[in-house]
């Protein structure tokens, strides 16, 4: 389970994190910790987003309905 991040403009494609992460939880408390480190190697001007995995777009998402 690794993240998957983007920077824009520099970087526009999703990329998974080349650093491996660790996650911690328990079904008693209910809740998911993920922890991960990133190197921002894009400059100042870049914007860097992070999602637990691969976004879709909303026609490829409505697609893979349709087909379930």
């Amino acid at each position: 389970m690794r993240p998957v991040y983007r920077a824009l403009p520099s970087k526009p494609n999703w990329n998974r994190l080349p650093l491996a992460t660790s996650h911690t939880g328990t079904k008693e408390e209910d809740n998911f910790v993920l922890t991960f480190r990133h190197r921002c190697e894009a400059g100042p001007e870049d914007t860097y987003y992070f999602a637990f995995c691969f976004p879709l777009t909303y026609t490829e998402t409505i697609a893979r309905l349709a087909w379930l």
